[in-house]
């Protein structure tokens, strides 16, 4: 039968090289024959040829015959067939043996998705800010941790029925900045449904929110006063866990100051 190149790429496909392909197509013509007449046949080098033959010895696809010269003789292909079905199956049952032990090793752990990042979103004016804070209390499960100027606590009062009724879910709030003279009534009021850390160094203008670890609101009043909806203020909300990790650092930070060697994660709601 003719050697051609459908002939080779099929036999190729299961692991032949071109010269161990070209032997066999050439000693399925033999019904036996030594290596320089299957070289001739085959188009294969001389010094090539033993090579070939060794190869197919391997895959079960020549027999041997120990005279001088050796004579090989061609073997049925499923014999090969046969063989890689056999290599499979103990490299599939070598895959199920470890199968466990690598699930247990490389089962995924990680919170941040650095592939997949989260929303941003900018918010600009304090009337918008402001529904966005209400909506974040509304929609809280677990915690609110807020990190704001002396004025922003004092804006939070607006914010307190939404925080009893997000005290009645069991949503754990805290809030950390300037406990003064001018946001004292304020302050007290945000501890009737959680607590309120001093922290003299929060930055005036800035108010920081994190509900339940998931998603962050930095706000920059403008101008830092008590007016509830005249502003005009800027804000970005993401809940990129990246980013809402970041944050919460600072948060931890301003725990620490104001509860002095109190755990930050203690401090701070999962």
């Amino acid at each position: 039968m003719a050697i051609n190149n459908e002939r080779l790429a099929k036999v190729q496909e299961y692991g032949l090289t071109e010269y161990e392909a070209r032997a066999y197509l050439a000693l399925l013509d033999f019904e036996v024959a030594p290596a320089s007449k299957v070289a001739r046949l085959a188009r294969v080098p001389r010094t090539k040829i033993y090579q070939a033959l060794e190869g197919l010895e391997e895959k079960k696809l020549v027999r041997v015959i120990p005279e001088r010269p050796k004579r090989f003789v061609a073997q049925p292909f499923h014999n090969h067939i046969d063989q890689l079905k056999r290599q499979a199956e103990r490299e599939a049952q070598q895959l199920e043996e470890k199968k466990q032990a690598l699930a247990d090793e490389f089962t995924p752990k990680g919170t941040v998705n650095l592939e997949d990042p989260g929303q941003f979103i900018m918010v600009r004016s304090r009337a918008n800010v402001t529904e966005k804070v209400m909506s974040l209390i509304e929609n809280a499960e677990e915690s609110i941790v807020v990190l704001g100027s002396e004025m922003a606590l004092a804006r939070f009062e607006y914010f307190t029925p939404g925080l009893e009724e997000a005290a009645e879910r069991g949503v754990l709030f805290s809030a950390i900045g300037p406990l003064t003279d001018t946001n004292q009534e304020a302050c007290e009021a945000l501890e009737e449904h959680g607590r309120v850390l001093s922290f003299s160094k929060a930055n005036h203008g800035q108010c920081l929110i994190i509900v339940d670890g998931e998603e962050a609101l930095l706000v920059h009043a403008c101008p830092d006063d008590s007016h509830l909806f005249q502003g005009e203020d800027v804000a970005l909300w993401t809940d990129d866990q990246a980013m809402v990790q970041s944050l919460e650092g600072i948060i931890e930070i301003a725990l620490l100051a104001a509860t002095g060697d109190a755990p930050a994660k203690a401090a701070v709601p999962a």
